[in-house]
């Protein structure tokens, strides 16, 4: 068992390396901010940023990357729903999948993930985090990004977007095929993230640092 891990962790290591090499953490990111669409944090409403943490991460700003927690809390739900309802990756993880990896679920690729998010924790204060990864977030219909996406939708910037708009968008995240094909799912995802919103302590972005 120890042995097949450390082989798991070998080849995880040299898929990171190889990413890094292939291209820098900050020549990535400096890509995503060259790009037209492009939306500082104080662009975008914080309506929308409560609501990405309330149901994708919770504990964004208190944890390192990785949250235990939260993965404990996602393992336990999908045993008792019998199936997968929540995930246990954090914002940053999925920042490090969208920026250098691809969605093919195996563990070599979680270990580079992981490798992969404690660089950009390192590198990038939790407000940079959240504002990158709304800006490249796939949100259906071929929009990446809360900007595209609030055009795209509401016809508005994302920095107008109000509570419902705002909802609607960040539940979109778990399926933006079926919650921006189907209007029904779409509008019971939002209720989703609405609940998720009622019990969220919600952040003052003008504040954090």
């Amino acid at each position: 068992m120890i042995g097949c891990g450390l082989i798991v962790f070998f080849y995880g290591y040299r898929y990171y390396s190889e990413a890094k090499q292939s291209r820098s953490l900050e020549e990535t990111v400096a890509l995503v901010r060259n790009r037209e669409d492009y939306v500082e944090i104080d662009e975008i409403s914080p309506y929308f940023l409560n609501a990405i943490m309330a149901i994708e991460d919770r504990r964004f700003m208190l944890h390192s990357g990785i949250d235990i927690i939260g993965i404990t809390r996602a393992l336990v739900s999908n045993l008792v729903a019998g199936e997968i309802v929540q995930g246990g990756s954090t914002i940053s993880q999925q920042l490090a999948k969208n920026l250098f990896f691809s969605n093919q679920q195996t563990l070599i690729r979680k270990v580079a993930e992981l490798l992969m998010t404690m660089d950009i924790e390192r590198s990038f204060s939790k407000k940079e985090i959240l504002e990158l990864y709304s800006n490249i977030i796939y949100l259906g219909q071929g929009n990446y990004g809360v900007e595209a996406a609030s055009r795209e939708y509401f016809n508005k910037d994302a920095i107008d977007l109000n509570l419902e708009e705002a909802a609607f968008i960040a539940g979109v995240t778990q399926s933006p095929t079926a919650y921006t094909t189907n209007i029904e799912l779409g509008k019971e995802r939002q209720r989703e993230v609405l609940d998720a919103l009622s019990d969220f302590e919600v952040i003052n972005f003008d504040t954090e640092d």
